[in-house]
């Protein structure tokens, strides 16, 4: 399962190894880069929209359709931070709110922080 970030990094690495060993994969792509979702107008007059998914839901989807769930991050940059299961402290993303959102699931997760 992956994110399918569109800047690289542990997303495209995975879908790389996913390939080369010839297991299947899922890649949760968000509609816009943007954190919220967004509405598109179908037919306005009518109020009708298409609902344009952002990174919140793309990554809801994600925690709620895994079983397990890694996350990798960069060691911090001394802003906002997590503690990896390695006792690194790592830099905060979108992949470590999707590491919350899974683990009140009851989802195992794991973070590893890796630079």
């Amino acid at each position: 399962m992956s994110g399918g970030c569109h800047k690289g990094g542990v997303d495209i690495w995975s879908e790389m190894i996913a390939d080369a060993i010839g297991i299947p994969k899922e890649i949760y792509l968000p509609d816009v880069h943007q954190w919220e979702d967004d509405k598109e107008p179908m037919i306005p007059r009518w109020g009708m929209f298409i609902i344009k998914k952002g990174y919140k839901s793309r990554n809801m989807e994600i925690g709620d359709n895994c079983d397990v769930l890694y996350c990798f991050e960069p060691v911090s940059d001394g802003k906002r931070t997590i503690l990896g299961d390695n006792g690194l402290k790592g830099r905060w993303s979108g992949g470590c709110w999707t590491y919350n959102y899974a683990k009140k699931q009851g989802k195992e997760v794991h973070i590893e922080v890796i630079g």
